[in-house]
């Protein structure tokens, strides 16, 4: 490493082990035992004694009853759409436990008990001492050259992270956000779904909800821009993930805005869709792997801008909140099936 000027002093290695898996699994049981998920439980238990109502009047209905269970159709339709909105809210909810339990299974399926997926970062900084300075001469800036390039004149410190870690922070604000629009809803600020608007922000629990969806942007962005450019610099990932965010939130407030039609708010529209793409287009341009895992985690960051941003920049005046919510909740699980996979694979393998 010396030939190119470059001297590496420390290479650390994060590992998400079982002290950090008992810290995540507390924190979702304080959640768990919180009264929306008692009331969850018990639409649950509705849904599923339901169904076994309606099994029974299946069979009624096989033995000349039928004219008893005819007006238990749209029950039957209404009872099905429940249930599936009970499992996108546990697969929302239960993230972290999620992605842990996938580690774990694909641990116990490879018989190897340790990460198998893991992100290097790397941080350069300027060895000051290591540089010499000398005139315009070029004999002297050939000499200084070779000085400089003997005693390094860049410092790189590598960490190697375990993937659980990057994701983490994503998984964990993620499922708070679900229990803070679950607690709303359980206080009737959802009442008859009304418009996503400026006037539904008025509450302070909204307001909460967008802020901690926004750190959940920011979140998801730097652990897919990450696994993307793994290596990666830090002090590229971090501005990067955090412009991306910017440009975003600034989407997310057109969406409740009013719908005035006014083409130098229209222009701005284009103009914020255009920086996300450049944005995004550079970094991947110049710090994409060229493993199979990295050109997927660069796929799904362009899917789930392009889906994002269209989802909110489309909103108008009629636009429902239960409609984008669920919108959001969805793109957030494909997100979280994604890392699962990844900690359930052999992913530095892969990239090998």
């Amino acid at each position: 490493m010396h030939g190119l000027g470059i001297y590496e002093y420390t290479c650390m290695v994060v590992e998400f082990d079982a002290r950090y898996a008992a810290g995540v699994l507390g924190l979702m049981l304080a959640l768990f035992f919180c009264k929306s998920l008692l009331e969850c439980v018990e639409k649950c238990m509705h849904v599923l004694g339901a169904c076994a109502h309606l099994s029974c009047d299946s069979l009624c209905a096989r033995a000349s009853c039928a004219t008893e269970c005819l007006p238990l159709d749209h029950g039957q339709a209404e009872n099905i759409h429940n249930a599936k909105m009970i499992v996108v809210l546990m697969l929302s909810a239960g993230k972290p436990l999620i992605i842990i339990a996938a580690s774990w299974c694909g641990q116990w399926a490879r018989g190897y008990n340790g990460s198998q997926w893991t992100v290097v970062f790397v941080q350069v900084s300027l060895n000051q001492s290591g540089f010499v300075r000398a005139n315009l001469t070029a004999g002297l800036w050939e000499s200084a050259a070779t000085e400089t390039k003997a005693d390094g004149l860049f410092l790189a410190d590598t960490t190697e992270v375990d993937g659980l870690f990057l994701v983490m922070p994503y998984a964990l604000i993620s499922t708070l956000c679900t229990w803070t629009w679950i607690s709303l809803k359980k206080d009737g600020h959802f009442y008859n779904d009304p418009v996503w608007d400026a006037d539904l922000f008025e509450h302070r629990g909204m307001q909460l909800f967008e802020i901690l969806y926004g750190v959940e942007n920011f979140a998801l962005f730097f652990a897919l821009l990450s696994i993307a450019g793994n290596p990666v610099i830090l002090d590229t990932v971090l501005p990067t993930a955090l412009s991306l965010t910017l440009l975003l939130l600034y989407l997310f407030a057109f969406s409740r805005g009013p719908r005035s039609g006014d083409f130098v708010e229209s222009a701005f529209g284009v103009i914020v869709l255009v920086l996300i793409a450049s944005t995004v287009s550079y970094f991947l341009a110049e710090y994409t792997g060229h493993c199979v895992i990295s050109h997927s985690a660069g796929s799904l960051t362009v899917a789930l801008l392009i889906l994002l941003s269209l989802l909110h920049a489309s909103c108008n005046n009629e636009t429902k909140a239960g409609s984008l919510i669920l919108c959001r909740t969805l793109l957030s699980v494909c997100a979280t099936v994604y890392f699962a996979a990844l900690a359930a694979i052999d992913s530095n393998s892969a990239c090998t």
